[in-house]
């Protein structure tokens, strides 16, 4: 924990609440709960058997967790693909890149654009458009790249736009009315916001999907 996750505390505060921290882990270790997900509930009990009563001080550290697991809420990255908006976890997603130079690979399907470069590594490039079914359109600025990263398999999606990033929703059957049928095989389900209703994509039906996996073009 940084000293910037507990603003407004003097060196020593910080000091004591650190030592706090340290002597609740021990009695989580010590409880045989280890590898348990902490709730600021639990950490506060946990405080409590490590001989830490102090009001003052349980209340510091129910916000300092609280704030922590606030910030460990899971994401999602919104996007368009054609009139359609897609999510996907942003913990699959190791980048939004603008397009840069791409260089095209011979005897591939039509919606593999090319290989570009990213972080010094060589990454396929994906037309999400394309690949659905749906028309391809000329690239413009407002076109990113979402490198998506599962079991050491990356691909570079290029989608329409990037609209947000926001905590996950609750989905709905994949069988949802407002599923279209194309998304159907990459899908979790759907989900709505506001008056948006958001199909979020599985990373791992997209990057381990038969097409994916056959990319090469035959006449």
């Amino acid at each position: 924990m940084t000293d910037s996750n507990m603003p407004n505390m003097g060196n020593a505060r910080r000091g004591q609440m650190n030592e706090m921290l340290q002597q609740a882990l021990q009695a989580l270790r010590t409880s045989g709960a280890g590898n348990s997900t902490m709730t600021p509930d639990d950490l506060v009990e946990l405080a409590r058997r490590a001989g830490i009563a102090n009001p003052e001080q349980l209340n510091d550290l129910t916000r300092i967790m609280s704030a922590n697991a606030a910030e460990r809420v899971p994401q999602l990255i919104f996007f368009l693909v054609g009139n359609v908006e897609c999510a996907l976890p942003a913990d699959s997603v190791q980048g939004v890149e603008r397009i840069t130079e791409i260089t095209a690979v011979p005897n591939t399907a039509p919606w593999v654009l090319g290989v570009v470069q990213v972080w010094g590594a060589i990454v396929s490039i994906v037309d999400l458009r394309s690949f659905f079914g749906l028309p391809s359109q000329p690239l413009n600025t407002n076109n990113r790249l979402l490198v998506v990263t599962l079991k050491e398999m990356t691909i570079g999606f290029l989608v329409d736009v990037v609209t947000e990033m926001r905590p996950t929703g609750t989905t709905t059957a994949i069988d949802d009315p407002n599923m279209p049928s194309w998304l159907q095989p990459y899908a979790e389900g759907v989900f709505h916001v506001d008056d948006r209703t958001i199909v979020l994509l599985d990373p791992e039906q997209l990057l381990f999907s038969e097409a994916i996996h056959h990319y090469r073009y035959e006449a």
